[in-house]
């Protein structure tokens, strides 16, 4: 079965509906690109706020970066 996607404005109204952390957990995997165990890994320390960027270790423990795709609302 093929995943269905869904609109800019379907995923916008999603964030909008919620608060806190989930509001932050879900925009952090969508806007970048981070896998769930990376994110139940990150560490305040892994990320760089001013140079806006974060780093993981992927899964097979090689260095990842990723930078948002957009600004956060």
């Amino acid at each position: 079965m093929v995943p269905k996607l869904i609109s800019p404005a379907e995923f916008n109204a999603l964030v909008d509906s919620l608060e806190g952390r989930d509001r932050l957990i879900i925009k952090l995997l969508a806007g970048t690109g981070l896998r769930i165990s990376e994110l139940t890994r990150l560490k305040k320390s892994d990320l760089d706020l001013d140079d806006k960027h974060r780093e993981s270790k992927s899964i097979a423990s090689l260095p990842r970066r990723a930078c948002p795709s957009s600004p956060a609302r």
